[in-house]
């Protein structure tokens, strides 16, 4: 499964869920074929993915006729990301019985996995067309859903992912991953108390469901909560101590509650644990520029400088390693704006539009910067895309980009 948070991802080996391997069967195959299909089963879920294929190989050459063996087999092919075989294996057993779900999830798994989003989500149709109460079908179809409204802001997309999410819940009141899912998407729309519920009856069904504390930790932080913030992430981290995304959430809590020796403690955690990722590495530069900040409004700029000159160095190793990450880019350009180095912060909030043309962040900064340095036309010219692309903008951000427009002119 994949579960794509705000600001921070997490992975994991398949994007969509697939269905438990089955063990029951249709067109009758012969006993030895059950047995080996049923061994593969096991071994697949101890993880054995080898040792599962060679049995459901050994499954359908005994009984050539029998569609769990060969959904099977395609679902071993899958996680070894042989997808023309995981392909192939999946319409046999269509065609063995054109009435097993399953096989068509799995297909739509496969689509989603190369991104082929339109393609994954008319499979999840066939699949609740055969089984209308199949919630991994459902959940499946909102994941498709979500990445299509990412891909297009259509609105559409984003009530269909919704309702999608609901009938995977409604299916299986126990399908915790649909619940979840669900208080990500009330969230995003600031429905606040709905997402609240939806997490903890997820916690409810799972409570080792890390990725969940971790939803709910966000949820407290962005509403101000920061103590149900941390017991939230200590409990993520509970589940899952070897998760670096729980130390780094954990981590810039504290960076954000000003502890900033705890806060680096689980940042240097999370990235001993993950060295290579943007996130960890964005978080490490953020704790530095939080210093700064906090530094100069108690001791003044001066007494800054040197933590802000850490920030850069570290946002510039970030961007020679990810050079597309606009959203580095533009905390490259604040942490010069704040060492009064207006041209090198214009340069790297204009890298971050080149990156990503769209990003509200960039564009409300450049605007107070061009405001800053007297040039309303520009900085007027800029608040206004801002409040053009502020779909999921800051609201303080939004406010405060309002009047500075109402104080020159109203955007055309």
């Amino acid at each position: 499964m994949f579960n794509k948070l705000k600001y921070f991802t997490l992975f994991s080996i398949l994007l969509l869920i697939t269905s438990t391997a089955d063990a029951k069967f249709k067109v009758r195959p012969q006993d030895q074929a059950v047995f080996h299909n049923n061994q593969g089963v096991k071994y697949l879920n101890e993880g054995d993915v080898k040792r599962a294929l060679f049995e459901f190989k050994t499954a359908v050459e005994i009984s050539d006729e029998y569609p769990e063996g060969w959904n099977n087999l395609g679902l071993a092919y899958l996680y070894l990301n042989q997808n023309e075989k995981a392909k192939a294996a999946f319409l046999k057993a269509i065609k063995y019985d054109s009435k097993y779900a399953s096989a068509y999830n799995h297909l739509a798994t496969l689509y989603y996995n190369q991104k082929n989003f339109e393609e994954a989500l008319s499979w999840t149709k066939k699949a609740i067309k055969k089984d209308k109460k199949f919630a991994d079908a459902h959940y499946n179809q909102g994941l498709i859903y979500r990445e299509l409204y990412e891909k297009t802001r259509n609105q559409k997309y984003a009530e269909e992912g919704e309702m999608a999410f609901r009938f995977a819940t409604e299916a299986n009141y126990k399908h915790y991953l649909a619940h979840y899912e669900l208080g990500k998407f009330y969230h995003s729309q600031g429905k606040y108390e709905q997402a609240l519920i939806r997490f903890k009856t997820a916690l409810e069904i799972q409570p080792s469901a890390h990725q969940v504390w971790l939803a709910l930790g966000k949820l407290y932080e962005a509403n101000g909560q920061s103590g149900k913030a941390q017991n939230a992430y200590n409990k993520a981290m509970a589940a899952n101590p070897k998760a670096p995304q729980n130390h780094l959430s954990l981590g810039l809590n504290y960076i954000k509650e000003n502890n900033f020796l705890l806060g680096n403690q689980e940042l240097q955690k999370a990235y001993a644990q993950n060295p290579n990722d943007v996130q960890v590495l964005s978080g490490l530069a953020y704790a530095k520029l939080a210093e700064a900040e906090y530094v100069r409004n108690r001791q003044g700029q001066g007494a800054a400088q040197s933590l802000y000159q850490k920030a850069i160095q570290r946002y510039q190793a970030l961007l020679q390693r990810f050079p597309q990450s606009a959203e580095a880019a533009h905390d490259l350009g604040y942490t010069y704006w704040r060492m009064g180095n207006f041209a090198q912060s214009e340069q790297w909030y204009r890298k971050a539009l080149n990156i990503n043309p769209s990003q509200g962040q960039a564009l409300y900064s450049l605007g107070l910067l061009k405001l800053h340095l007297n040039q309303r036309k520009e900085g007027h010219r800029y608040l206004c895309q801002f409040l053009k692309n502020s779909s999921s903008a800051n609201p303080t951000q939004k406010q405060a980009a309002e009047n500075l427009i109402a104080q020159i002119g109203k955007c055309k």
